[in-house]
């Protein structure tokens, strides 16, 4: 094998951690001192984005599927040769696909409730019925032999994706692989591989291996591609003690959402968002009493953003002047409101806003409350290790950061991964603007006319909010939908309507027959909607001007360029259309002359030519600006009859009394008829091609062939390329003949009135005749 093939399938080996367990909170701690070492995507996190580690894809995998009722997960135990599995196949049954768990919610409860009931998570392959496969190697041979303190990261093949590589040949023959395509994209959407023992972000044992997302060079199994996989414990401390917050960080990176923790780069440790997210370290909240408090029983919900992300929730986008937004809270309600200037969509750094309450998994959150949270999605390859606060340069920060109610930025400086004092409620922190600490200005301290207040609380039983989004300045110049500047119309009634401009409350729209609008006979300053009419009845045809403008309470915007808008009530006259009175062939030219229009005059803005050829007139097309046509199909023996109708740019049109204007007699000798037996498509070879043709034209999905020879007997045209069976029409009979040519099993015949030209040189085998 070439040697660059070699690197390069070793480089496809190395490349592509997707992303990795955050280190047990007590073990941050300690990495933070350096009393343990980190693991390889945190020790480097600049390095580690340029070999793929916690390379997000671009689109979830349930990007694009509304529901996925059923998503089939298979779920894997391996044992090492020196460490077997000791915990029961069905504890795992349980934990990631029971209706119920005894230490917190099954990773199918845990989905089920976060997606609002859009995802459940299932198996054709429950993990005990095939109970704990034995991998080739001893643990050592895929973490310490991979690199020192690489914890199952290192080098190909002694990391996870040789470990990974090696349970496929195991499960190979037990597992058939295309029942794991959720999303029809060809390929497993993700394994999780159960790893008898612990895993180190918790133990902190180089000898065990850290939980991560990762991929492997693709492999084609069963008719689908396997790449991406996920590795998780059998137990946090001693068999049978395992619980679902691992699983459910580990299943995210899975379904693509990125960790929103720190790696530890730029300014060094931090929290990101802490325990307010499960892909921070909130999938380690949960109290199982005594020292295992941080036990991951209890997983936060996926913080406001990643369930955007993950088609879970529903953005309401919040653009101003929104009173009264009552915020149900996230574990019950699918929305999560965005906030920006004025509402702009297209921007990637937004607000994102959502209420928190003591519910489901989140009964382990400090407290319940409005938390807001500022993305900024270009920072998508380097936010996990940018913490920011206001004396920070404004180039590094998170992707997804926390705003913090009391503006101490704990999360950032690693005091505190969650607090009572971070959400924004009643009697605490209930305003959030460009004036408050923290403020909503941007990372370059630009004012983003977001503006929350009168934060308060709603009922006893649940906790709902609700909060006013203002602007403090006068909105944009409005974007007119038409009338479109010189717009012609034959009606008296001026009508005009425009996009509705964010962060507007009202419309002004002047009207008037001097170009500047100097005393404008029609207008309205109190509209609020996008549309006003005026009538100009009793004012005579000709050119009349407007604008208008957007307002609220802070002013108006600038006026709109004034447009010209015309009454024009005349109709156009005296086109006469003109042709050849016979003709010997299918084709002729029909000519007419330019039409009159009265002053004052929009202007003729088009033409409509009629055709009648025995049945009755139809329409050749309309509003056309050209003074002829070139008419084609025309038969022998038929008499055809023309008139043209002039159009004005205010719809007028001319009047007529349905006489004709010309006609034309047709008298054509029959065309040349050149063809092969056989070629359907025209272009000269009889090859399969052919039949294909011909059948997507029979199913209608395909063109129709071009008439090529005249018959006579019929008056009527004959494809006769498409006859192979020499009945003189062309069926689909004609296709199975075809088709038994090219099987060698038949011949082809032609139409007795249509004798072929001599075959071309590329053409199949003689023909015969019947």
């Amino acid at each position: 094998m070439p040697r660059w093939f070699m690197v390069f399938i070793l480089l496809l080996l190395v490349f592509g951690i997707g992303a990795a367990m955050p280190p047990h909170p007590q073990n941050l701690l300690k990495i933070d001192k350096g009393e343990i070492v980190a693991p390889p995507y945190m020790r480097d996190p600049g390095y580690a984005r340029s070999i793929g580690i916690n390379k997000a894809p671009k689109e979830p995998i349930l990007h694009g599927v509304m529901s996925l009722a059923n998503f089939n997960l298979l779920v894997v135990l391996v044992q090492f040769s020196d460490q077997a599995g000791v915990t029961a196949g069905t504890m795992f049954d349980s934990l990631i696909f029971g209706q119920t768990f005894h230490r917190g919610p099954s990773l199918k409860q845990y989905y089920n409730r976060v997606s609002y009931g859009s995802l459940t998570v299932v198996t054709v392959n429950l993990p005990s019925s095939n109970g704990w496969f034995t991998l080739p190697h001893n643990k050592a041979y895929y973490t310490v032999n991979g690199g020192t303190n690489s914890y199952g990261m290192g080098t190909y093949p002694n990391n996870s994706q040789g470990l990974c590589e090696d349970m496929l040949n195991l499960i190979d023959p037990y597992i058939n692989l295309s029942n794991y395509d959720n999303n029809a994209d060809d390929t497993v959407d993700g394994i999780i591989i159960v790893h008898s023992g612990r895993g180190s972000e918790l133990s902190s044992n180089i000898y065990d291996i850290w939980s991560h997302k990762w991929q492997i060079t693709p492999q084609y199994r069963d008719g689908v591609y396997v790449k991406y996989y996920c590795v998780d414990p059998e137990y946090r401390y001693t068999p049978n003690d395992l619980t679902v917050g691992v699983f459910a960080h580990e299943f995210g990176h899975i379904l693509g959402l990125p960790d929103l923790y720190d790696y530890g780069g730029y300014g060094g440790n931090s929290y990101g968002l802490g325990y307010w997210s499960l892909m921070a370290y909130g999938s380690w909240n949960g109290n199982l009493g005594g020292t295992d408090t941080l036990a991951g029983s209890s997983p936060a919900f996926p913080d406001a953003y990643c369930r955007v992300k993950l088609g879970f929730s529903t953005v309401v986008n919040i653009p101003c002047y929104t009173h009264d937004v009552w915020v149900w809270n996230a574990e019950d309600s699918s929305k999560v409101y965005r906030l920006w200037t004025y509402g702009n969509l297209s921007s990637q750094q937004y607000f994102l806003v959502e209420n928190r309450d003591w519910r489901f998994t989140d009964t382990s959150l400090a407290a319940p409350g409005l938390l807001i949270y500022h993305v900024d999605e270009a920072m998508s390859d380097s936010g996990k290790d940018c913490q920011w606060w206001p004396e920070q340069p404004a180039a590094y920060h998170y992707m997804v950061a926390l705003e913090q109610g009391d503006n101490a930025y704990h999360l950032e400086h690693l005091t505190n991964g969650m607090d009572l004092n971070d959400p924004y409620r009643a009697g605490f922190n209930n305003n959030f603007s460009n004036t408050t600490n923290p403020s909503s200005r941007d990372y370059n301290n630009s004012n983003t006319q977001v503006i929350l207040n009168n934060i308060n609380t709603y009922g006893q039983s649940m906790l709902v909010l609700y909060m006013d989004v203002d602007t403090t300045t006068a909105p944009a110049m409005p974007i007119i939908y038409g009338p479109d500047d010189g717009y012609a119309y034959n009606q008296v009634y001026f009508g005009c309507n425009w996009y509705y401009t964010d962060c507007a409350s009202k419309y002004h729209v002047q009207l008037d027959d001097n170009f500047d609008l100097s005393s404008p006979f029609g207008q309205d300053s109190t509209i609020a909607y996008n549309y006003w009419g005026y009538s100009l009845s009793g004012r005579p045809d000709g050119d009349y001007y407007w604008r208008m403008r957007a307002g609220n309470a802070a002013g108006w915007s600038g006026w709109t360029p004034i447009r010209r808008y015309m009454l024009d009530r005349k109709v156009p006259w005296g086109t006469i259309a003109s042709s050849p009175d016979t003709t010997t062939t299918s084709s002729f030219w029909v000519t007419w002359n330019v039409a009159q229009d009265s002053a004052p005059s929009s202007g003729i803005s088009g033409y409509d030519l009629w055709c009648d050829s025995g049945s009755g007139w139809y329409n050749i097309f309309s509003d056309r600006d050209t003074l002829s046509y070139l008419f084609n199909g025309a038969h022998n023996g038929m008499r055809y009859f023309f008139k043209a109708r002039a159009r004005d740019r205010a719809f007028n049109l001319e009047t007529d009394g349905w006489t004709p204007e010309c006609t034309t007699y047709t008298n054509i000798a029959a065309p040349p008829c050149s063809y092969m037996p056989g070629d359907i498509n025209s272009d000269g070879l009889r090859i399969g091609g052919d039949v294909t043709y011909g059948v997507r034209y029979f199913k209608g999905t395909g063109p129709q062939p071009p008439d090529s020879c005249y018959m006579d007997s019929t008056s009527s045209y004959l494809y006769v390329a498409g006859d192979v069976n020499g009945n003189c029409e062309f069926r689909g009979s004609d296709i199975t003949r075809l088709v038994s040519f090219f099987k060698g099993t038949t011949t082809i015949s032609y139409c007795h009135f249509f004798p072929p030209p001599a075959l071309r040189k590329n053409s199949n085998p003689p023909i015969a005749r019947e």
